[in-house]
């Protein structure tokens, strides 16, 4: 069923597609802190569908402490991954 934004609950990816860009670029640290101030602004929900996304996607980048508490390694992540989970918060 699709949020208020359209997006479909089901697959918070929906709407994200490949940029093109080659995997080989890496991201800067500028690109990093933009993702971390996102991320930040994110609801609880949508916060969850990122840790969900992350855990799927880029399982390297996802540590579990807790049923509460996780770490998501941005610094991790390649370009390709990055690049889909900031389109994510983009579209958030």
């Amino acid at each position: 069923m699709p949020n208020e934004q359209g997006l479909s609950m089901d697959d918070p990816m929906s709407h994200v597609q490949d940029t093109g860009r080659t995997r080989d670029v890496q991201v800067t640290d500028d690109e990093r802190r933009t993702l971390g101030n996102k991320i930040n602004r994110l609801t609880g929900e949508q916060l969850g569908q990122l840790v969900d996304i992350v855990r799927d996607e880029c399982p390297k980048c996802y540590e579990q402490f807790s049923e509460e508490e996780c770490e998501l390694d941005i610094d991790a992540l390649d370009r390709h991954n990055f690049d889909r989970l900031l389109a994510f918060v983009d579209g958030c």
